[in-house]
């Protein structure tokens, strides 16, 4: 799911992205370019949502400061609802009652992001990190998001760029406009001498090779499936 209005606020504001990627985990990703104050950054870890959609979390990694779900632990107040739409089956309704009054002070609506072709959110199945996934939406941006406490060489975090893809040879270009993971995601693919990387589909598989040195060969494979 992402948050209405996206295409406004990733040029001009915040970008928020909530993605559930099994029954029980969730990853938060948030962008705001324009509070000095606010941390933008990555967010993962797992919840319990209850018949009415109260929903506590749990944190394995936070690295958006008090953004995301940070203060959704206990039954305390603030509490959270995560609600479907009776209206929009696609859409996602976050609920917060700061106060503990049952009653809502805010809410921010969620769409589902299109799923079809290139388009959607892929988890790998293959990576050795903890958690790997990319995101590509149908404005041309692409959402990258990596995790691996146990790597010390790995920065995990989160990555916003553009992306075009060339359907007949998989061949997947893109630029960076956010990156705080380091040298992870697609930060070495990007100017003149990069890796080449090839993106290929079947079904709800996603094939993505890495040509490191132009010889037309495949140095790495990385699988990812459609969520």
């Amino acid at each position: 799911f992402l948050s209405s209005g996206i295409l406004d606020r990733h040029r001009r504001l915040s970008q928020s992205y909530l993605n559930s990627v099994n029954e029980f985990a969730f990853l938060h990703a948030e962008v705001n370019t324009s509070d000095a104050m606010a941390v933008s950054g990555v967010e993962w870890g797992s919840f319990v949502r209850d018949f009415i959609g109260r929903t506590t979390t749990s944190q394995l990694v936070d690295y958006n400061g008090s953004a995301g779900l940070s203060n959704f632990t206990d039954d305390q107040a603030p509490n959270l609802r995560l609600l479907n739409s009776r209206i929009d089956e696609n859409r996602l309704i976050v609920s917060i009652d700061n106060d503990g009054d049952n009653f809502s002070d805010e809410s921010i609506n969620f769409s589902r992001i299109s799923s079809e072709g290139l388009l959607g959110a892929w988890v790998s199945t293959s990576t050795e990190a903890e958690f790997l996934m990319m995101a590509f939406f149908e404005d041309g941006t692409y959402f990258h998001g990596e995790i691996d406490r146990d790597n010390p060489e790995l920065i995990s975090g989160m990555e916003l760029g553009t992306y075009s893809w060339d359907e007949e040879t998989g061949l997947l270009t893109v630029t960076q406009t956010f990156d705080n993971n380091g040298d992870a995601g697609l930060t070495d693919f990007t100017g003149i001498g990069a890796p080449d990387i090839f993106v290929h589909l079947s079904g709800d598989t996603l094939t993505a090779t890495i040509d490191e040195d132009g010889d037309t060969l495949d140095d790495e494979t990385i699988v990812f499936q459609r969520q």
